[in-house]
């Protein structure tokens, strides 16, 4: 076995101040903030990315024990509540902007951010497979019949990457989000591209 030198390039010691870090973060955070529409969108509309920026400006506001963002996270979130039919077809998109309310909500403990992270998450339980759906073969709104496993995994509880109604594949990114909001169903796996 081949043991490599790291001493010249790998530093483990972080020898800048938090309040420099905080400022490095909070730079980079509001370079991308200042590029969002009044609404809160990426022009053009990068949905996924945006709840992306959506979950790292409450991270930040977390970490850094302040409230900056909170504002504009339930102005920008409550935008998105009128977009899920838009989002088509990818369901990653949607689900984005519910961990970042999941997030939200977990740094402010306001109340509506939790009620967004509900709301995306009830739009995609009808993308998620049911136990009665692998039972039955069918899934509603899906033009495909489904098998009860994928690569010796069982699909239930799968979410589907898109909401195409010929699209098959359950992807690891929706499902995985889907996953964060069910904190209590010990009947969910970890999920293949099927």
């Amino acid at each position: 076995m081949t043991t490599v030198d790291t001493s010249n390039w790998r530093k483990p010691m972080i020898t800048s101040s938090v309040q420099d870090r905080t400022r490095l973060a909070l730079a980079a955070l509001e370079q991308s903030v200042r590029k969002l529409s009044s609404d809160g969108q990426f022009v053009p509309k990068y949905y996924y990315q945006c709840g992306l920026l959506y979950s790292q400006m409450a991270e930040f506001d977390r970490i850094s024990n302040q409230k900056l963002y909170k504002d504009k996270l339930l102005s920008f979130l409550q935008s998105r509540e009128n977009e899920r039919e838009r989002l088509n077809p990818y369901l990653r998109d949607g689900l984005t902007y519910g961990y970042a309310a999941a997030r939200s909500y977990s740094v402010y403990k306001e109340i509506a951010f939790l009620n967004f992270a509900i709301n995306w998450w009830n739009w995609a339980s009808a993308w998620t497979i049911t136990d009665s759906e692998v039972i039955s073969g069918a899934v509603a709104g899906k033009n495909l019949t489904i098998q009860t496993h994928c690569m010796n995994n069982p699909v239930a509880g799968g979410t589907f990457d898109s909401i195409n109604p010929s699209d098959a594949i359950v992807s690891l990114i929706p499902s995985g989000y889907y996953f964060m909001y069910e904190f209590d169903q010990p009947s969910m796996h970890a999920w293949f591209f099927c």
